[in-house]
């Protein structure tokens, strides 16, 4: 069934009357903002009804010479994924109710309800489109989306996982904490059978998207693609061979090995290989170094 965004917001495990905490004392991520926002900016556009809103807006900023090459994407407000693309998608997921193992999965190409989420979960667009938004948001170079005071806002701090609609993802692209190509931000995508990931690296001014379409309980196989793809380009533009593995499946036990596993022993004085270390053993030695 179609779900506007009336009725996910009048769900009861949504309208619960009540905070979960007072605003800016905690975090918690929640897709339903993002649907609350979209009611907030169709309000503020004029238009009577939420349907009427049109995403595309946003491209207005650039040149036409930019906005035109967004000629695949689509902001679908309702229907089916077969209405808007080629591609189906598989849910493998056991919250789901079905078996991982068993493939290919539940296609979904057919679902209605796969957009319900609105400004949540409705953007359907090819990779590449996906990644030049990306960088139209966060990159350096050309006309950008938006103002320099609005992406320091959005951007996360290094000890936060979230900023505003943006996720710190440094902890996946398998470099050195100490060095220039760590940070990583930009946004995870899951919907019903489709999972992705879009990520924008300053160290080398870059915007990376992954497209999958399986749904998995994890979501492992958009990050390890970025662990690959990421360091296989990192590679050439810095001249210097990069081995990478990925390991792990989980959400929290995950992680793009490129080497740079050591940490600062305060107790040793010395370097010493972790599990959870971010430095390469060179960056370590000159962080024990000052201590």
């Amino acid at each position: 069934r179609e779900y506007s965004p009336a009725d996910l917001l009048n769900q009861t495990w949504v309208a619960s009357g009540r905070l979960n905490f007072a605003p800016g004392t905690n975090f918690s991520y929640s897709s339903t903002n993002f649907v609350l926002l979209g009611l907030l900016l169709a309000h503020a556009s004029g238009e009577v009804e939420w349907d009427s809103f049109e995403q595309r807006s946003i491209l207005n900023r650039l040149p036409f010479s930019r906005r035109r090459l967004y000629n695949q994407t689509i902001f679908a407000v309702s229907g089916a994924p077969k209405d808007y693309t080629k591609v189906h998608g598989f849910d493998r997921t056991s919250y789901n109710g079905h078996d991982p193992k068993k493939l290919p999965g539940k296609d979904v190409w057919g679902v209605h309800g796969v957009y319900g989420g609105w400004t949540a979960s409705d953007l359907t667009a090819p990779a590449i489109d996906v990644a030049r938004f990306s960088y139209d948001v966060y990159g350096v170079q050309g006309v950008k989306l938006l103002s320099e005071a609005t992406r320091v806002v959005m951007v996360p701090t290094a000890s936060r996982i979230y900023g505003f609609g943006t996720f710190n993802l440094s902890f996946m692209s398998g470099q050195s904490s100490g060095g220039p190509y760590f940070n990583a931000y930009g946004h995870l995508g899951a919907t019903y059978g489709y999972q992705s990931l879009v990520a924008y690296f300053p160290g080398i001014d870059m915007s990376l998207a992954i497209a999958t379409n399986i749904e998995t309980d994890f979501q492992a196989q958009p990050a390890e693609a970025m662990c690959l793809a990421y360091n296989a380009v990192l590679q050439i533009v810095i001249n210097k061979s990069i081995t990478c593995t990925f390991v792990g499946k989980g959400y929290y036990d995950r992680k793009c090995d490129c080497g740079n596993n050591y940490i600062c022993d305060a107790a040793l004085m010395m370097c010493v290989p972790n599990l959870r270390g971010t430095l390469s053993k060179d960056d370590c030695e000159r962080e024990c170094g000052k201590q």
